[in-house]
């Protein structure tokens, strides 16, 4: 089940200075993130720009803002094909068990030369029964309004006969 969802969009340009200065970089910004920057220094910013907007994402996500949690503890690795997975460790996970229980992070990133926009999606670890059960809840729900509909729309066309043949419209028909 999906608890949360946010998104993010990050000016390149705030992080072409940040990216230089190594304290700003240390205090937001993990040691595997720092690690895995492109050695080519046009691409850093938009690197840690696409990076910075996963974080501000996740707290969206989160639906608490980046407060109670280390920012560092929110950081994107890159998998062995290249694609990005989001990682919570901390106080941030502490915070997403207590709100949601057992959760799935899912995060895309994408960028041009002006902006980096991230989007990020928490989902709550369930079994597969409870999915199943979940949807066959829904399923019921759905017969049971489909049900009703046909109810309502049985007893409007009867009401409609009885308009038309003027049973409810003498009062009407005589003015």
């Amino acid at each position: 089940m999906i608890c949360g969802i946010g998104c993010d969009i990050v000016e390149v340009k705030r992080f072409e200075q940040k990216s230089l200065d190594s304290k700003y970089i240390e205090r937001f910004f993990s040691g595997e993130e720092i690690q895995q920057a492109p050695e080519n220094q046009l691409s850093v910013p938009l690197y840690y720009a696409s990076r910075f907007a996963a974080k501000e994402a996740f707290s969206k996500a989160l639906g608490t803002g980046v407060k109670g949690y280390p920012v560092k503890d929110v950081f994107v690795k890159k998998l062995p094909g290249g694609a990005p997975c989001l990682k919570v460790q901390g106080k941030a996970l502490e915070i997403v068990q207590e709100k949601f229980g057992e959760c799935n992070f899912f995060v895309t990133l994408s960028h041009e030369k002006n902006n980096a926009v991230a989007f990020v999606i928490i989902e709550k670890k369930g079994n597969k029964w409870q999915v199943i059960h979940h949807q066959q809840n829904h399923l019921k729900n759905q017969r049971n309004l489909r049900f009703l509909i046909g109810q309502k729309k049985k007893q409007l066309v009867l009401y409609v006969k009885k308009v038309l043949k003027g049973k409810f419209c003498s009062r009407v028909a005589d003015e």
